[in-house]
């Protein structure tokens, strides 16, 4: 069987509205943990793509303002969500490697583009591994001493390091 690919923003189907806006708060609030390279991407694609009435350089922006303007764009423009997510993941670095053990353990396939995307429109397939849910996930990676995110954050986690949807 043929595997199909989704588009980044497929994702959001997938996110509560609450926690989309928390994962898009915490990226910019923490801009200065990020690793060189992705803060580069995501501050020029923030200056690209984000109109923030009354601001030139959204960047300039309050955050609240910012973190609006980037929700619409994060529903509808994969390339902006990967961004995103990219800032996002790079913020939980340091559990990746941990993470990906246990979800290996859990029966999960890694794509070979996982964590890169070079195509956010052609970003990830479907399916976990039969059996395994939120609540499995969220307890089997909890597990890990040094993790400390939540049940939706180790599912976002996971989507990025494996590169597969529920």
């Amino acid at each position: 069987m043929t595997q199909v690919y989704k588009p980044m923003i497929g994702l959001n189907v997938y996110l509560e509205p609450q926690f989309r806006k928390e994962v898009i708060e915490k990226v910019y609030a923490n801009i200065q943990e990020l690793s060189e390279d992705i803060r580069r991407d995501l501050l020029q694609i923030t200056k690209e793509e984000l109109k923030v009435s009354g601001f030139r350089n959204p960047m300039l922006a309050p955050l609240a303002l910012r973190v609006r303007a980037a929700i619409e764009k994060f529903e509808k423009e994969s390339r902006f969500t990967k961004q995103i997510l990219a800032a996002w993941a790079d913020l939980h670095r340091d559990v990746h490697e941990p993470v990906l053990s246990g979800l290996k353990e859990l029966g999960f396939e890694v794509l070979e583009t996982a964590g890169v995307y070079p195509d956010p429109e052609l970003a990830f397939a479907s399916g976990w591994p039969e059996g395994v849910n939120y609540e499995q996930l969220h307890e089997t990676l909890s597990k890990i001493p040094e993790n400390k995110l939540t049940s939706d954050e180790n599912a976002l986690l996971s989507i990025w390091l494996t590169g597969v949807l529920p």
